[in-house]
């Protein structure tokens, strides 16, 4: 395993969160083509809920004007800057396995509220989600473009579908990793 992502694991130090946070709200904001938020809070805790009220509102101001060609821009910006995002810390962290892949998703999103688990590819499983108490189904099925991105950038191509979702009701969220080139939304 990289030194990074080893050093990580053992210790995850604030500013890094919240600077990771910050460049997740970035590219949301890039996304849906709107400013950034401005954060209210000083905690991680509270700028993480005012990120997941942020892109909750901005999907449905999105999903009320009823453009599918704005909804799909949209996704595909997602989408896009999320992947960047994924192969920015491919490199920062030194990933260079799917395992690797796997861990660094497991620790990042685990900083953001999300417990994941399962194995580098195949089936994932959702246990534990911040966003889910925000998030409707429809909401959740836009915004997974920026977790579609982010593998497709920490693997260096790879696919995520979700099969269930914990906002559709389900004990859990799952989903399927496939190693691929050229993932897309």
């Amino acid at each position: 395993m990289s030194l990074r992502l080893s050093l990580l694991q053992r210790v995850f130090p604030s500013p890094a969160r919240l600077g990771m946070l910050d460049r997740l709200a970035q590219v949301t904001a890039q996304g849906f083509g709107v400013p950034l938020p401005t954060w209210g809070e000083r905690s991680f805790r509270g700028r993480l809920a005012q990120y997941a009220a942020f892109t909750a509102g901005q999907t449905d101001a999105l999903f009320a004007t009823g453009e599918a060609e704005r909804i799909a821009a949209v996704r595909e910006s997602l989408y896009e800057g999320a992947a960047d995002l994924g192969r920015r810390i491919r490199r920062l962290l030194g990933v260079g396995t799917p395992e690797e892949a796997f861990a660094a998703l497991t620790l990042l999103y685990r900083q953001i509220g999300i417990e994941l688990s399962g194995g580098p590819t195949g089936a994932v499983m959702v246990s534990r989600c911040f966003f889910a108490r925000y998030y409707s189904e429809p909401v959740c099925g836009l915004i997974d473009a920026l977790d579609r991105g982010v593998v497709a950038g920490l693997y260096g191509g790879a696919s995520l579908s979700f099969s269930e979702r914990l906002t559709a009701g389900r004990p859990c969220c799952r989903a399927l990793v496939r190693e691929s080139v050229g993932a897309r939304p």
